[in-house]
């Protein structure tokens, strides 16, 4: 009785939050795009990296949570239709969440170095776009392995007919069980984790000692951090954390959806989070459907964190 609970409860979690969080959050990252794409925001460091981020956002729930979707809606695995089709797919799902918690840590990094006066006039726009295409690459090389290593195939031992395979790494491969998921979690969580804390730790110090309000840019930092933190953790205690060895499948279902959920969470609320926490993000997106000049360059003079990083 219980495990079947457990079962309908993943099954519903999958089915109906996948949805919630996908249709709004890629439409919400698109108007991300649009509003960052305004006078603003537009050649801006700022608003170059945090469009890169939508976009790769965008991505993260377009190929993992949507594949999930799919497969509980219609009972089709996107990546078993084809050879090329399970290696790509393999592929962006983990790109995109490397990249997208990578573009997190650039905008920190981008953030506290502007405290800087030393460093700050390194940071020119060229200087961060060049940044951003050399992470990228790497996160291209890094996501190579498992995409080499995934193929489809019949797994042994499960009484299943020949004709019948799934996406999964080959059978001899061992290293991507054992020991990707945690080259994986270092990449995705931790180091992001790390430098997050420690460069949000220098902005908040740098600012209550200088007595310094906090701008609208600071406060979308602030929040987006914080979101990635919170939604981050229970998806790495579930792969990392928790012993499941002989815990209920049906349960250890329930606690996969639920941190799948969760961790999709910070790709799908941008939009949200911007608005909330910034006046200009707000002034700026109003600005696309009702004009308000004077508004917004009244506005334009209250960020201390200006646009002192453009070309």
């Amino acid at each position: 009785m219980e495990s079947s609970q457990h079962a309908n409860a993943s099954t519903g979690i999958l089915t109906y939050g996948s949805p919630i969080l996908i249709i709004p959050g890629v439409i919400g990252n698109l108007f991300c795009l649009v509003v960052l794409q305004q006078k603003y925001y537009r050649r801006t460091t700022f608003g170059f990296l945090l469009s890169a981020l939508a976009l790769a956002d965008t991505g993260v729930l377009l190929t993992g949570l949507l594949r999930l979707w799919i497969l509980q809606i219609g009972n089709t695995d996107v990546r078993c239709l084809s050879r090329i089709g399970c290696k790509v797919h393999v592929f962006f799902t983990y790109f995109f969440p490397q990249l997208s918690s990578w573009m997190i840590v650039l905008v920190t990094l981008e953030r506290t170095l502007g405290l800087m006066q030393r460093c700050r006039r390194f940071l020119t726009f060229n200087v961060v776009v060049l940044t951003w295409m050399a992470t990228t690459l790497l996160i291209v090389f890094a996501a190579q392995y498992p995409t080499i290593v995934h193929s489809l195939e019949t797994p042994h031992g499960l009484g299943l007919p020949d004709n019948f395979t799934v996406c999964i790494p080959h059978q001899q491969e061992r290293l991507f069980g054992d020991v990707y998921s945690w080259i994986d979690f270092v990449f995705v969580v931790f180091i992001p984790f790390v430098i997050i804390v420690i460069c949000n730790g220098v902005i908040i110090h740098n600012k209550v000692k200088t007595n310094k309000r906090f701008s609208s840019k600071i406060m979308m930092l602030l929040s987006m951090c914080a979101v990635f933190i919170l939604t981050t953790i229970p998806r790495s205690v579930y792969f990392l954390g928790l012993p499941w060895d002989g815990v209920n499948t049906d349960r250890k279902s329930l606690f996969y959806s639920s941190c799948i959920i969760i961790y999709n969470t910070s790709n799908a609320v941008n939009f949200l989070l911007y608005s909330v926490a910034s006046r200009k993000f707000r002034t700026t997106t109003r600005s696309l459907f009702w004009s308000n000049r004077e508004e917004l360059q009244e506005e334009s003079v209250d960020e201390d964190e200006g646009q002192y990083f453009v070309n």
